[in-house]
C-alpha cells in the first residue's frame, strides 16, 4: 500500500486530549455570592437555573460544569460550607 508515504511521514505531537466537564445539578441554601467565589477558586464553571424561597429560606439551583475531580473538590467544599 502506502507504506513509504507512511514511513516517510513526520510525526508531529500529539494532540492534548481534552477534558472530560461533566455537569452536575446542585441545590443549595448558601448564598450566591459565596458559590461563584467557591467555583471560581475550583475552576468550574456555574450557572443558576432558579432561585425560589422555601419556608424562610432561598433555595438555589445551579448548574456546575467541570473537570470530574473539580466538580467533586466544589461538591465538597460547598457540603463543609452549608454546615458552618
Amino acid at each position: 500500500m502506502n507504506l513509504q508515504r507512511m514511513s516517510t511521514k513526520k510525526m508531529g505531537r500529539r494532540p492534548t486530549p481534552k477534558p472530560v466537564i461533566v455537569p452536575e445539578p446542585v441545590i443549595t441554601s448558601v448564598k450566591p455570592e459565596r458559590v461563584a467565589h467557591l467555583a471560581s477558586e475550583c475552576l468550574v464553571e456555574l450557572r443558576l437555573v432558579e432561585s425560589r424561597k422555601e419556608g424562610a429560606f432561598w433555595l438555589h439551583e445551579y448548574e456546575v460544569k467541570g473537570e470530574p475531580g473539580k466538580v467533586e473538590k466544589f461538591l465538597a467544599r460547598l457540603r463543609d460550607i452549608e454546615m458552618r
